[in-house]
């Protein structure tokens, strides 16, 4: 079972409930109404209760996966229906169960990490600030009356904490209100693929999402391949349950390429984001006997990569915070303090 598994994610609450409930043998009309009520995400409570009120009336468990308002995913209503007419439901349940949402709780383990160290430089940095302007000004104001020579460091700093302020509160609220326009300026510019796209070239953030996405990409194709459905829909489907909009419109691409009779890593090559030396490993992932288990090595070695990653890149830039930090601090000593020193050591000799 994954170790970043989210067991409160509606989907991965819908696989396990489903998924006991066939193996217990319990009717599962009645089961999931049960489930519903106790469950507190109120999405996977409304799904359940939708999905429990289409069997109870009658419906396959074909009809009511279809039924809009369950609100399954594309993938999950396949491997769910492959599923009953193999007999082997519990069994792919209980597999998407401990694999399922892998990428995506890399990410918010690596983002969670950063918190910390973020409240850190923010209230750090507000703090040297106030504590900066505060004596600069008179610190400033003594420097020029006694007509101390200082070097251009220190002269920097108290220009720029004069600057700083008669800018009084927009020194805050300037960083935030340009955020907020580049934020509002890319989602009117530019596609959910093309900004997704764009992340994943960030130094550090880029790579990290380009691994959880394949990651659980090739998770999600591994279990569709393992159900028998056909690629030319099973790569949309695993393109869409990564929640990825550059992985979708990607997979869009492969899926008519393998329409017009090519093979997966034909279809795969040469199409961003999937790496260029990929297709070497599908070409002979496609000539085992057992391709699932080759698609899940693929989505293990990501894994793998997207762990080292987001390690490797909370480090930095946790490190980095405290260089910042310690560099402000360092710079304030030296060209304020010491000409400071120097003045009352003339004084003193």
């Amino acid at each position: 079972m994954s170790l970043f598994r989210d067991p409160s994610h509606p989907t991965e609450q819908l696989v396990d409930q489903v998924g006991g409930l066939l193996v217990s043998g319990l009717p599962l009309a009645r089961g999931l109404s049960a489930i519903a009520v106790e469950i507190p995400d109120s999405s996977a409570r409304k799904s359940l209760g939708r999905l429990a009120s289409q069997l109870e009336a009658g419906a396959s468990l074909d009809d009511a996966l279809s039924d809009g308002q369950v609100n399954v995913p594309p993938h999950l209503r396949a491997l769910i229906v492959a599923g009953v007419r193999s007999g082997r439901l519990p069994e792919i349940l209980s597999q998407i169960a401990s694999e399922a949402g892998v990428g995506r709780q890399i990410r918010n383990k690596f983002w969670m990490s950063l918190i910390y160290p973020g409240i850190l430089f923010g209230c750090t940095a507000m703090i040297l600030g106030l504590l900066s302007a505060m004596s600069t000004t008179s610190i400033g104001e003594i420097i020029q009356d006694f007509g101390l020579a200082v070097p251009w460091i220190t002269s920097a700093i108290l220009k720029m904490s004069a600057g700083l302020q008669k800018l009084g509160p927009w020194v805050v609220l300037g960083p935030v209100l340009l955020g907020l326009l580049c934020l509002v300026l890319l989602r009117v510019l530019f596609s959910p693929a093309e900004r997704t796209t764009f992340l994943m070239k960030v130094p550090l953030v880029g790579p990290l999402y380009q691994a959880t996405a394949l990651t659980d990409f090739f998770r999600i194709l591994s279990w569709l391949v393992d159900a028998e459905v056909p690629l030319p829909q099973a790569i949309p489907m695993a393109g869409a349950g990564t929640g990825d909009a550059a992985i979708q419109t990607a997979c869009a691409q492969a899926a008519t390429h393998v329409t017009q009779g090519k093979s997966l890593a034909e279809s795969l090559a040469g199409i961003t984001p999937f790496p260029a030396r990929l297709d070497s490993f599908l070409a002979w992932a496609e000539q085992t006997h057992s391709p699932g288990e080759a698609l899940r090595l693929a989505a293990s070695m990501f894994e793998v990569r997207a762990n080292a990653q987001g390690r490797f890149s909370s480090l930095l830039v946790t490190s980095l915070i405290l260089v910042l930090l310690g560099t402000w601090v360092l710079l304030n000593v030296v060209s304020l303090v010491v000409p400071m020193l120097t003045l009352i050591r003339g004084f003193m000799f």
